[in-house]
């Protein structure tokens, strides 16, 4: 992360395993109409590194959002809990961006439901493998953490054929899901 650019980016950080987590990651990929949301793993080095300059809370139960410094915002915003939600909510297509009103609720309160829906989220969602929403196509370049190795090995994995044990003859072997992330919400 460079100190001192004016590049205004907006990134997510979140719980890279969480499957909750994953799909909120796709859920604002697919209604962020301006795509400038970008996305980040807490436990990635470029997410440790967010964590550090923003002085935000090191731990996995919370999401975390950064607006970078800009012309606008020359210090740099971050949130957490239920106010980085509900910021993050306020960037998305309409009707979405509605739900930013309930700000209005006391912190205390908000951050009282997300820590409940926090602790339970694995319980009650499970967890999946590491960046697995950086999977789907056209999510990926949005992540800030994916270099060159991670791009080819993240291209092997999505286009390889599953292999099917000799032992199940007849249970067929299909290519993983290719998102269709062009099209919008009507």
């Amino acid at each position: 992360m460079e100190e001192g650019k004016c590049n205004g980016k907006k990134v997510i950080l979140f719980d890279g395993v969480c499957n909750l987590c994953d799909g909120f990651v796709r859920f604002v990929h697919k209604l962020d109409s301006d795509n400038q949301i970008h996305f980040c793993p807490l436990q990635s080095k470029t997410g440790k590194e967010y964590i550090s300059a923003y002085d935000l809370p090191n731990d996995l139960s919370t999401v975390c959002f950064v607006e970078e410094p800009n012309y606008s915002n020359e210090g740099g915003k971050s949130f957490s809990q239920s106010s980085a939600a509900l910021r993050i909510i306020s960037y998305l297509a309409y009707p979405w961006c509605l739900l930013y009103f309930l700000i209005l609720i006391p912190p205390i309160i908000r951050d009282t439901v997300y820590n409940f829906v926090s602790s339970s989220r694995y319980l009650v969602f499970g967890k999946g493998k590491q960046d697995s929403c950086s999977h789907v196509p056209g999510l990926r370049k949005k992540f800030l953490d994916l270099g060159e190795d991670d791009d080819d090995r993240i291209s092997h994995q999505v286009h390889q054929p599953q292999q099917i044990p000799p032992s199940y003859p007849h249970v067929y072997s299909f290519p993983p899901h290719q998102y269709d992330t062009s099209s919008k919400i009507a």
